[in-house]
Order: C-alpha cells, then structure tokens, then sequence
C-alpha cells in the first residue's frame, strides 16, 4: 500500500537527519543504478554532504570524470540539444494545459447539450428561452446524434440484407 503524502521539511533531530539521509542516499543510488541498466543511460552522481569528510561519487571517481569528459567533448549543439530552459518548460506545460482546458470545456458544453436536449424532449424546458449560441450549440449535437443513428440504420440494413440473402 502507498505511504501518504510526506511534508517536506528541515529535519531539526541531528540522529534522525542522518538516518533519513542515509536511507534516501541509498535509495538514490540504487535508483540511479536501475536507471543506467534498465535505459541504457550513462549517469553519474556526486553528492557532498556534512555527515562525510569525502562526497559520496557513484560508480567511481574515474567513471564519473569519463562521463563528463565524453560529455564535454560532444560539440555544443549536442550538448544542449535536449536541453531545456525554464521559460520553454512552462510554455511547453501551458500549451499542454490549454489543450487539455479546451478538450475539458468541449466534453462540458457537449454533455450540456445532451442534458438541455433531453430537458427539451421530456418538456422539462422550451427552445424559446434559448440564446442563439445555445440554439447553434444544440444544433451541432442533434447533427452528430443523427449522423450516429443514420449510421446505426445503414448497418442494421446491411446486416438484415446479408442475412436475408443468405437465407
């Protein structure tokens, strides 16, 4: 079972910041070590912290300084190829957002419809206390139910002619 949400917050317990370092420390490096094995990506870690005279370096000290060599010997636009700045994060994420608003507020006005129609054919409410873009609105839902069930007509008449010729 998932662990509740934790709150994130300054350890002020020396013995317990230490325990609760090392775990996650471990659980890094394991994870890092996953990373590299299971995708395939060349990954290294140094961590400094004040419970050790020495940082912490996975997977070695030399390995670490190959990988950043082999790094900085790619040509620059290979070096910031995938890169990506906060500004163009954000936008990036505002775009998706939007879309996923304009996708939202679809679905909503669609489902309006569908109730205002179904209000209209139970007598519930009139067209006449309608606005023009509700009118257009509802409109556009009663032409794609009706593509829908005009659809659903041609298939039954073309499985009750196959069955009536193979009869």
């Amino acid at each position: 079972m998932a662990r509740g949400r934790l709150r994130l917050a300054y350890i002020v317990n020396e013995s317990k910041r230490k325990a609760s370092y090392k775990k996650r420390k471990n659980g890094l490096l394991k994870k890092l070590n996953e990373l590299t094995i299971l995708c395939g990506v060349d990954a290294a870690i140094i961590m400094y912290n004040s419970f050790e005279s020495v940082p912490v370096i996975w997977p070695s000290a030399r390995e670490v300084l190959q990988r950043i060599a082999r790094f900085l010997s790619l040509p620059n636009v290979e070096q910031t190829r995938r890169m990506m700045s906060h500004e163009s994060f954000v936008e990036e994420r505002i775009q998706k957002l939007n879309t996923q608003l304009l996708k939202v507020k679809k679905d909503n006005k669609e489902r309006e419809m569908k109730e205002l129609m179904h209000k209209i054919f139970t007598g519930e409410r009139t067209i006449d206390s309608l606005s023009f873009i509700d009118l257009k609105d509802l409109g556009g839902v009663l032409k794609t139910n009706l593509a829908k069930i005009n659809g659903k007509a041609e298939e039954i008449m073309m499985d009750s002619s196959t069955l009536a010729s193979s009869a």
